[in-house]
């Protein structure tokens, strides 16, 4: 007998956008880019129609954060582009405490936002 899983492959990406949005929103913040390296979601947020696929509720709850923002938008970045998110999300993944950062960048990224930072220039 095989089960479904409830906890769908994508489920994480969307779960950690809408925890940022529900911050950004509760801190007031009113311009907002968000980026994500699944294209499948970006896709979904970007569509006029109701998400039914088994993520479809979390993306539904970020069309109408985001709608709640006066400057909005959602893009797609590759991968390679998305080192800091990356990072941190492998701490957030050992970690068991709850953090938030504002105005400084935490040091688990400060390596990885310098090293940005000098291939742009």
């Amino acid at each position: 007998m095989h089960f479904r899983s409830l906890f769908h492959l994508f489920t994480p990406k969307p779960l950690a956008a809408r925890e940022g949005l529900l911050l950004a929103t509760q801190k007031g913040l009113q311009n907002i880019i968000l980026e994500c390296n699944s294209l499948q979601i970006v896709s979904a947020l970007q569509r006029s129609v109701i998400d039914l696929s088994d993520i479809g509720h979390i993306i539904e709850d970020l069309k109408v954060l985001l709608l709640g923002v006066t400057k909005a938008s959602s893009s797609h970045v590759r991968h390679q582009a998305n080192k800091a998110a990356h990072c941190l999300a492998h701490f957030a993944l050992s970690s068991s405490s709850d953090y938030t950062w504002f105005e400084e960048p935490p040091d688990i990224i400060i390596d990885v936002l310098l090293a940005d930072n000098s291939s742009l220039m």
